[in-house]
């Protein structure tokens, strides 16, 4: 059985960075743009670990 991964960043490229190590490593990854997004995403599904960013626009990690 796969873990669900939320990985949260407001950078594209690092999401991108960490999605592509994650799928090797045979987990489901589930992408967040800002904290806000994350917590949307938590209230649907469930999810094994968080990989967040500190410093978003809306809701930082910190929040998150």
């Amino acid at each position: 059985m796969k873990l669900n991964v939320l990985v949260v960043d407001d950078d594209a490229i690092s999401r991108s960075l960490l999605k592509n190590l994650l799928i090797k490593g045979d987990f489901n990854i589930i992408e967040a743009s800002d904290g806000a997004e994350a917590v949307d995403i938590l209230k649907s599904e469930q999810v094994d670990l968080i990989i967040s960013d500190q410093e978003m626009p809306v809701m930082d990690g910190f929040e998150l």
